[in-house]
């Protein structure tokens, strides 16, 4: 029996995220609607997955998830958002999610995302895999390249996106000050002085996909 614990502050949702899963074959779900309901689970019983809400009252899903994978390395915990899943992808991924799902996904997919963590395997959408780009750009006059962190990257598509540092941390789970130094460190790698120029640079180079500015 694969135990499954699904955790969203929507009741609505998270009784059909858990219709949706009870699908599956061998399966035993439980849902956490709350912040003491969460804690009191977590800590008399053991889960195989955790489909965990990001966005949630107080700690947030990856606060959590941090907390169960230290707990409980085994767990799988993907990240359950109604928001964009491209914005948030690799950052969840860097700090050890399962994978991540939307809401708006078809019950195949989220059951499919649910079987593929379970055995080791990330559900990445097709649209998402089409846009992936290398981070590492030789310029055109193959003297010097660029080379962006994955979280230096994500910021730099935010800000051609036309988002605001403020909507940025947010949206990364950092601090204003953390989202100045990332974009600082953009700037001094880059050559630049400002966003326009960073991005104008950031397209030529194929830092940031054409789709972002089209």
């Amino acid at each position: 029996m694969t135990n499954v614990l699904i955790v969203d502050d929507h009741i609505a949702v998270g009784i059909g995220t858990k219709a949706i899963i009870n699908e599956l074959e061998a399966v035993n779900v439980t849902l956490a609607s709350t912040k003491a309901e969460l804690s009191n689970i977590l800590q008399t019983q053991y889960f195989d997955l955790v489909l965990m809400d990001i966005h949630l009252p107080g700690k947030n899903g990856l606060e959590w998830m941090k907390e169960i994978k230290t707990k409980s390395p085994k767990t799988k915990v993907i990240m359950y958002t109604g928001l964009d899943v491209e914005s948030h992808f690799n950052l969840c991924l860097e700090m050890g999610a399962d994978g991540i799902v939307s809401k708006n996904s078809s019950s195949d997919q989220i059951k499919l995302a649910v079987q593929s963590a379970l055995h080791g395997h990330i559900l990445m959408p097709l649209e998402l895999v089409k846009k992936i780009r290398v981070t590492q750009v030789v310029a055109d006059n193959a003297e010097e390249r660029v080379v962006l962190t994955e979280r230096e990257q994500q910021v730099l598509i935010e800000v051609a996106k036309g988002t605001t540092n403020f909507q940025i941390a947010e949206m990364l789970f950092l601090s204003q000050r953390s989202v100045e130094r990332e974009l600082s460190s953009i700037y001094k790698k880059m050559g630049v002085a400002s966003r326009i120029e960073a991005v104008e640079k950031g397209v030529k180079e194929g830092l940031i996909p054409e789709i972002i500015i089209k």
